[in-house]
Parts: structure tokens; C-alpha cells; sequence
């Protein structure tokens, strides 16, 4: 059982669709990155680079934070925020097709970024990490 899976053991099968092909778009990016659930997030990583985090907002809506958004270059305005971090609220399954390119490339640089400024060695907090018998808030 995968991380996904057991976050979305507390959710309904709509929420589950609407993450999955979220998750798939930010999986395929790098072979290299690693999924934890943390508190409410689902934790997209290489070694201990947060790249992006994905999970459903109060709307239940997915939403994908980037820690760095404010670094990004956003060609579609869509990220939202004023603080160093930003975020993209995916409102319904159109949106997401029509953006999806975009949302990608978000998650491209993020990632670029992140582990250009990686020094190698540090590792993820064990605190913040879940166990597989802890289900998701």
C-alpha cells in the first residue's frame, strides 16, 4: 500500500479521483521523487527538498503548495499568495486539464530549484513523517 493509498483510506472516491491524476502529473516529473503524508499534505521530495505538496483545501479541493512559489515563473497567473509560499487550487477536473502544462511546468521548476539548492546530505525531519499505522487528518 502506497502513501496515497493510505491517505485516502479517510476519503471519499471522488477525492481520491480527483488527487490521483494530480499525483501521476507531479510523479511523472522525476523518477527520483519520494511521496510522504504529513499532518494533512501529501509531501512530494527528493532527499529532504520539499518540492510540492499536494492535498484538498477546506473546499475539498486538491491544492498543491510550493514552498519556493515565489521564485517560480508563473505564465498563467496561477499561483496565488503573497508570502514566500504559493499556491495552485485545482477547482474541477477542467481546470486541471486545461492548466496541466502549466502545473507541470510549476513542478519542474520547483523542483530544479529545490535541489539546486540541496546540499546532499540533509534528510526530511522523522517527526514529521507519518508511520503507516497513523492515518491522515
Amino acid at each position: 500500500m502506497t502513501e496515497f493509498d493510505i491517505y485516502c483510506l479517510n476519503k471519499s472516491p471522488e477525492d481520491r479521483q480527483s488527487l490521483s491524476p494530480i499525483r501521476d502529473l507531479i510523479l511523472s516529473t522525476s523518477p527520483e521523487l519520494g511521496e510522504f503524508r504529513a499532518h494533512f499534505y501529501l509531501v512530494y521530495h527528493i532527499g529532504s527538498v520539499v518540492v510540492v505538496k499536494l492535498h484538498l483545501n477546506a473546499k475539498q479541493q486538491p491544492q498543491l503548495t510550493f514552498l519556493n512559489g515565489s521564485d517560480l515563473i508563473d505564465k498563467k497567473k496561477l499561483l496565488k499568495g503573497k508570502s514566500l509560499s504559493r499556491k495552485v487550487s485545482i477547482s474541477s477536473p477542467a481546470y486541471f486539464e486545461k492548466n496541466k502544462d502549466f502545473i507541470r511546468d510549476l513542478v519542474e521548476e520547483s523542483l530544479e530549484i529545490m535541489t539546486s539548492r540541496w546540499d546532499g546530505v540533509t534528510q526530511i525531519a522523522e517527526r514529521d513523517k507519518l508511520r503507516p499505522d497513523q492515518p491522515s487528518p
